[in-house]
């Protein structure tokens, strides 16, 4: 109620100790409350959720309240789950991924949409331009599953994929999180996941942006002696004589956060090309190498293959061609 009331009224109430109480107890939802949430998820779902897949090269297969379901080129799966995410909180950030077309203003919780940018006519949809929808808000999140595999790789299979990776990020994440399941074609399957407000997408689209191109800075085959350096560390502890997993986390004689983030400094100077090895180039390693380090500190208690999985994933998707 605290946040329903006029100033006045809080002070009124914060004298009596039984009503001060009430200022903290949730508010009555009413009929026009559910109402409100009722526009506020139907407006994702028809006006918002299909036009941003579509920006991404990808094709809504159905949306419903906060259900959306969706098939998309592997590079663009990370970007788009964060934009439809932003969407649904109307986040201010949102309009710099489409170049103005998502006009929300300063005032979280609304999207305005720009009928006449090209992204919307593609579509059937139509809302007067600059017509401001609401959406859930700022309070709202949702969390994704991603599940990654081959062109031909049978379509329920990842559609399931995606659903058990949308409840392990729940789960393991706490909510407001994504999880990703990769599947390769050899078998071996790679899964980890992360909170929305760890930096882990920009730094997986960071390292493809450094290891893309006929003469990067940094060798594709970065991940993979990362992780075969790293995984020396993944073994089991016991305790009370039952094994528990690896976790990053300090103990009394190891501490990851500074062994992985010297190791990680040691790998990426080894799969450096000479392009790193100038002055300035060695300024832009340490730049990344610092954004690997605070995605490290949100792994803490975490597998290893949370922390190694930005770096696998995108590896994998940029060397797939055509798969």
């Amino acid at each position: 109620w605290r946040d329903q009331l006029a100033r006045e009224a809080v002070e009124y109430f914060g004298q009596h100790e039984m009503l001060a109480a009430l200022l903290d107890a949730p508010r009555h939802i009413s009929p026009s409350y559910h109402l409100q949430l009722s526009e506020a998820l139907a407006n994702f779902a028809l006006y918002l959720a299909g036009p941003i897949v579509e920006y991404f090269d990808g094709q809504l297969i159905y949306a419903g309240g906060d259900d959306v379901v969706a098939m998309l080129p592997a590079e663009n799966a990370l970007n788009c789950a964060q934009a439809l995410r932003m969407a649904f909180r109307g986040d201010p950030n949102l309009h710099t991924e489409f170049d103005g077309a998502l006009d929300i203003g300063e005032q979280t919780g609304f999207a305005g949409l720009d009928a006449d940018a090209e992204i919307f006519s593609r579509t059937k949809r139509f809302v007067p331009r600059g017509y401001p929808l609401i959406v859930p808000g700022k309070r709202a999140d949702i969390s994704a599953g991603i599940a990654i595999g081959h062109m031909h790789s049978p379509l329920q299979n990842l559609v399931e994929a995606a659903r058990a990776a949308e409840k392990r990020a729940k789960k393991e994440y706490g909510k407001a999180a994504f999880a990703v399941s990769l599947f390769k074609r050899s078998g071996e399957t790679i899964q980890w996941g992360s909170k929305w407000e760890s930096n882990a997408i920009e730094l997986a689209g960071e390292f493809a942006a450094l290891s893309a191109g006929d003469k990067p800075p940094l060798s594709g085959r970065f991940p993979y002696a990362l992780a075969e350096l790293l995984r020396a560390y993944d073994t089991p502890t016991y305790k009370n004589g039952k094994a528990e997993p690896f976790k990053i986390t300090p103990t009394t004689d190891f501490d990851p956060f500074k062994v992985f983030s010297e190791d990680f400094r040691h790998v990426a100077r080894q799969q450096s090309s000479e392009k790193w090895k100038t002055e300035e180039g060695k300024k832009e390693r340490e730049q990344f190498c610092r954004l690997a380090d605070d995605y490290l500190k949100d792994c803490d208690n975490r597998r290893l293959d949370d922390f190694l999985g930005p770096f696998l994933t995108t590896t994998f998707i940029n060397r797939g061609g055509g798969e």
